[in-house]
């Protein structure tokens, strides 16, 4: 049987009164990667702040994630297992379950850094800030990367296992859109910095490791109609109009690069032949000069 978890949004734990010590609830989805859960959720138990709930969301694997997680006697892991309609499904009922002041969403297979949350909650302090986000670090020894402004965000996105966001992110702009099935946190994270209400704030703090690979680089279709529309609704006419230059120029660069590796393969398939037709020539010739 699933551990209970709490339901209400806006209700959170008394415990969040401590204004230096917030309650951070940390929200993975998972499915049939128990492998990668391990690391992830050994990741989170070792942080040396401790004043976390860490739900769980479980799409009814076939793995032994649910027996593993049952067996799991720290009082401040939770999980439900029942199926979902994806990632951003599962991460909107973490929303609707968890307490915390601020909310972090960690994938299956991604790892916090040792004392990761001590460091954040210098900033989490600070009440004026609704979004606070600082850097992961890719498998390849790579930090992504850096402050942000809108014009950045109109590019790339800020890794999900960035950002902490305070609970009024989802009172006003309400949960992640089901629509994108893979960049709903980026029109979530464009809604946020295009919101005067919502103030962001970067901390120079590498909070975890990011497992590369996910889904979220397979592309969204329906992101990638939307985009110029979403850029222009929240970010205004002139980030637009900057962007869409931007973008246009890349496109451009794209072309040029395509059309010469086309050209770059035909001469290259040229040279080839030609060196085959002058190898058979030599081969014939110097079969003569035998003879």
């Amino acid at each position: 049987m699933d551990k209970p978890v709490h339901k209400a949004l806006g209700k959170y734990s008394s415990i969040n009164n401590a204004l230096e010590n917030p309650l951070i609830s940390i929200i993975t989805p998972t499915f049939n990667c128990k492998s990668k859960l391990e690391r992830t959720v050994q990741s989170v138990l070792s942080q040396s702040y401790t004043n976390f709930e860490f739900l769980l969301i479980d799409g009814k694997s076939q793995d032994g994630t649910q027996e593993w997680l049952a067996e799991i006697s720290d009082p401040r892991v939770k999980y439900i297992s029942e199926a979902d309609d994806g990632v951003y499904d599962a991460m909107n009922k973490g929303i609707r379950h968890v307490q915390g002041k601020y909310l972090y969403f960690l994938g299956a297979g991604d790892e916090l850094l040792p004392d990761a949350l001590l460091e954040i909650s210098n900033y989490l302090n600070k009440e004026i800030f609704s979004i606070i986000y600082g850097n992961v670090l890719w498998g390849n020894g790579e930090i992504y990367d850096g402050e942000y402004f809108k014009l950045k965000l109109c590019l790339r996105n800020i890794c999900h296992q960035a950002i902490f966001y305070k609970r009024n992110v989802f009172e006003i702009l309400g949960v992640f859109d089901l629509k994108y099935k893979l960049y709903a946190d980026w029109v979530l994270n464009i809604r946020c910095f295009g919101n005067s209400d919502l103030k962001t704030c970067y901390a120079p703090i590498t909070v975890a490791m990011y497992e590369a690979g996910g889904i979220s680089e397979e592309g969204d279709p329906n992101f990638q109609l939307d985009k110029k529309f979403l850029i222009k609704q929240n970010f205004g006419e002139e980030i637009f109009r900057i962007f869409e230059e931007i973008d246009n120029t890349i496109k451009d660069k794209d072309k040029i690069s395509s059309d010469y590796n086309n050209i770059s393969n035909k001469i290259k398939s040229i040279k080839w032949s030609l060196y085959n037709l002058f190898e058979n020539l030599l081969v014939r010739l110097m079969r003569k000069i035998r003879h």
